[in-house]
């Protein structure tokens, strides 16, 4: 997991969409390739947690959480992102 957390501080550092994007390339390589499990949640201004799949509306995001789990370890990135489609790399599949 501690991959994870060196790439997630490039995740949090970004700062422009690009970077951000590049930055989850490299999370999402290291999920993919160490098998790690990802759930992926949305924070409103309010403080509101959603699982980010089962909004209709994205609009009110203001936050994204993303926890990683592998066996009883677990790590919780949480930032605000430049773009939100980018959060969506962590879904892909290979």
């Amino acid at each position: 997991m501690g991959d994870i957390k060196a790439l997630a501080s490039k995740v949090v550092s970004s700062s422009t969409a690009q970077e951000e994007e590049q930055a989850l390339e490299g999370v999402w390589e290291s999920v993919y390739k160490n098998r790690i499990y990802v759930e992926v949640f949305s924070l409103d201004s309010e403080g509101s947690k959603s699982d980010i799949n089962k909004l209709e509306d994205l609009s009110g995001v203001v936050k994204v959480q993303a926890v990683f789990s592998k066996n009883d370890q677990s790590f919780t990135l949480e930032w605000e992102p430049h773009e939100l489609d980018n959060v969506f790399i962590l879904f892909r599949e290979k």
